[in-house]
């Protein structure tokens, strides 16, 4: 919190300094000058709005340093420019806002490429992170399945299930939580089964969930050759 005040206490004396300087050394204050004053002034305004939101760039993932390091390009080339149109005494009201809008619009379009890319990259990152815990979500309810059973058998079944889950694709090419949902309630079935000693039952589901996680992979195959 403190950093926060004292960055927009910088900021506000910056602003101060810059206007100032502008006010005092112009005698004419012409439809040019208040053009470059405003510019400047946005460009100051808007880097420190990115600076005060970098603080918090787990709330705002795609403003990363990259993103700020184009904002503050642009806010040094503004304020530069500006001024020396100030101190040049600029009467040119046209040349003013068309240099100063094409600049701005040079870079909000970096900018808006970048937010994009970042936007895609977030995007992969979030579904490989849901998919993962998903799969690993599967494996740990499927370990709790290891000799449970009344018998061998039962138990080499049991193993089959948790190898199976172990050998399955951790997806990336479809959405397959409906049958990830599927495989879990039936792992769970056959926990239940178990405690309650129906073993019958336990091994028909076994085959359920078998049969389960062979359709999840075929599901994944399918959507990755395409």
């Amino acid at each position: 919190m403190k950093r926060v005040f004292w960055l927009s206490a910088a900021f506000l004396v910056f602003i101060g300094i810059f206007n100032m300087l502008c006010f005092l050394f112009t005698e004419v204050y012409t439809e040019s000058f208040y053009i470059s004053i405003a510019f400047a002034n946005g460009s100051i305004l808007f880097y420190a709005l990115a600076t005060l939101l970098m603080h918090r760039r787990k709330r705002h993932a795609y403003l990363d340093i990259q993103n700020t390091f184009i904002i503050c390009s642009y806010f040094i080339v503004c304020v530069i420019l500006n001024f020396i149109f100030i101190m040049a005494e600029m009467q040119n009201e046209l040349a003013n806002w068309v240099t100063n809008t094409i600049i701005l619009g040079i870079y909000l379009i970096v900018l808006f490429i970048i937010f994009a890319a970042n936007a895609t990259s977030r995007h992969v990152l979030e579904t490989d992170r849901r998919e993962r815990n998903a799969f690993y979500n599967i494996q740990e309810k499927a370990e709790l399945l290891l000799n449970k059973g009344n018998s061998f058998a039962l138990n080499k079944k049991l193993e089959s299930v948790y190898d199976r889950v172990s050998s399955c694709q951790i997806n990336r090419a479809t959405n397959v939580a409906e049958v990830d949902k599927k495989i879990c309630d039936g792992i769970d079935g056959i926990l239940l089964a178990l405690a309650n000693e129906e073993y019958t039952e336990a091994e028909q589901t076994i085959k359920k969930v078998i049969f389960l996680l062979d359709d999840r992979d075929r599901v994944i195959r399918n959507a990755l050759r395409r």
